[in-house]
């Protein structure tokens, strides 16, 4: 049987053969018939990947974690298994998009792109090293933007600016958080230590935060996010919330973990809950006044950060007191929620990018009627990121409000209120999909997608219902 090592050193080459495929294929292919090939191939790859992280998984609940790659590469529940999730959402959206593309080279740029974006999503997530993160960073950075200017539209020309410009504040922080002496230890995190002293450590906390919040949506850095997921196609944006972002939100969690480690601080682990409850709070607000569904879905996506954060509270929490139990329970909390946000937030743009940029609420009247399924599937996604029973949000908000009380009371009864306040934005979405329209018959636009986000939608209710809760033990960060 093949080592652990063999089969990701297996899944990264299937991943770098998709990304070359469109260019391969270009030559050999006439474009009639290049459609169908690039498709079937692509989909073939990605499934290919899916065993093979679905082997791994097998080793890690078995065998336990491993090191591999020279330590470069963590192979643990909290990465492990969400990249198999990573995996299958690319594929629905591949495959979402083949169904409604009209433009082979935007075709042939998304799917070089989607598979450079899972990569980087998987390596970044299971970055057990300094420069291996920062090479998935580099790879994530500019497989997102490709993805928003693909479109070549003034709207989507305008979100690409924007999304450049944060890509360079955020990496410059990031380099900045090297600069704080974060790299002394080693390359390798789980290697050799270096233990920072107080002020350096602080220091390192808020570049790194301030660099990867850029890219997630913390509040204040969240200032890009509403308008580029505003403005950009929505399959792209399904492709970044769904695929890239959840890998960030992993790495995330894990080098904070590392600069907490090195130097604990009391000060900083203040500082994260702070920045959870203005992240929750904003998102869910803004959120409140719109009427524009990608607006709100983007405002949203902000809120859903703030609430993960809290996870990340309890997380910080068991390491400065030592408590491997709450590290362990706190990240597969963090990882179930991860989960959560990247099946609702892709099935909720793909819908959304259907009906084009800026679409108004109003357009959604009558959805029940008009396309049954979609309608249910959306309902699913917006009751799953409220977080009601027994959808997969539900565990994920109960775990991470269960990890944020060892650190606070009041930052949870915050968070609760922050779910109650997004209730009436999500509940006008329902509405608008019940309530009664002048539209009648089927609506061609969304009817090439209701696979796709039925199959996100029932993997919303199968994981809720009772698989999380079976692999919940085994999605814990790996500890120093």
């Amino acid at each position: 049987m093949l080592s652990s090592e063999s089969l990701f050193l297996i899944t990264i080459a299937i991943g770098f053969i998709g990304a070359l495929s469109p260019l391969i294929l270009s030559y050999s292919y006439k474009e009639k018939s290049y459609f169908g090939v690039l498709t079937a191939l692509s989909s073939a790859y990605l499934f290919v990947q899916i065993i093979l992280l679905s082997m791994l998984v097998f080793k890690v609940i078995n065998v336990g974690y491993s090191l591999i790659l020279g330590g470069k590469i963590l192979l643990d529940g909290f990465a492990a298994i969400p990249s198999v999730f990573i995996a299958f959402i690319a594929l629905v959206v591949l495959l979402a998009y083949a169904s409604m593309a009209d433009d082979l080279e935007r075709y042939s740029i998304f799917t070089s792109v989607l598979f450079l974006g899972e990569l980087g999503s998987i390596l970044i997530s299971e970055s057990s090293s300094i420069s291996m993160f920062l090479s998935s960073w580099i790879l994530i950075v500019i497989s997102s933007y490709i993805a928003i200017a693909s479109e070549k539209s003034k709207l989507s020309s305008d979100a690409a600016l924007k999304y450049s410009l944060m890509g360079v504040v955020s990496t410059a922080f990031i380099v900045l958080w090297l600069g704080s002496g974060i790299y002394f230890g080693g390359d390798e995190i789980y290697g050799g230590v270096y233990p920072l002293t107080s002020k350096l450590a602080m220091i390192a906390i808020v570049m790194l935060t301030a660099g990867i919040g850029f890219k997630l949506g913390i509040f204040p850095f969240q200032w890009w996010m509403v308008d580029v997921y505003s403005f950009a196609d929505g399959k792209s944006v399904s492709l970044i919330t769904g695929v890239i972002k959840v890998g960030v939100i992993f790495a995330f969690t894990r080098m904070l973990y590392y600069t907490f480690y090195l130097s604990p601080s009391s000060v900083a682990l203040l500082m994260i809950s702070i920045l959870s409850i203005l992240t929750m709070t904003f998102g869910n607000f803004a959120a409140f006044t719109s009427k524009v569904f990608p607006r709100i879905l983007a405002y949203s996506s902000i809120a859903q950060i703030g609430y993960i954060m809290v996870g990340m509270v309890g997380l910080l929490n068991g390491a400065i007191t030592g408590n491997q139990t709450l590290v362990l329970f706190s990240s597969a909390a963090i990882a179930v929620q991860g989960l959560s946000y990247a099946l609702s937030k892709s099935l909720s743009f793909l819908v959304s990018g259907r009906y084009g940029s800026m679409v108004e609420l109003s357009q959604l009247k009558g959805l029940y009627r008009r396309d049954p399924v979609v309608a249910f599937s959306i309902i699913v996604a917006m009751l799953n990121l409220l977080g009601l029973p027994p959808l997969l949000g539900f565990w994920g908000k109960v775990y991470l409000f269960q990890a944020g009380l060892t650190y606070s009371i009041w930052l949870v009864v915050i968070a609760i209120i922050n779910s109650g306040i997004s209730s009436f934005y999500y509940g006008r979405i329902i509405a608008e999909i019940f309530s009664s329209s002048e539209q009648q018959g089927e609506d061609m636009k969304l009817k090439a997608m209701r696979t796709y986000v039925i199959v996100l939608a029932i993997l919303l209710i199968v994981l809720g219902l009772g698989l999380i809760q079976a692999m919940f033990s085994y999605m814990g960060i790996h500890y120093f």
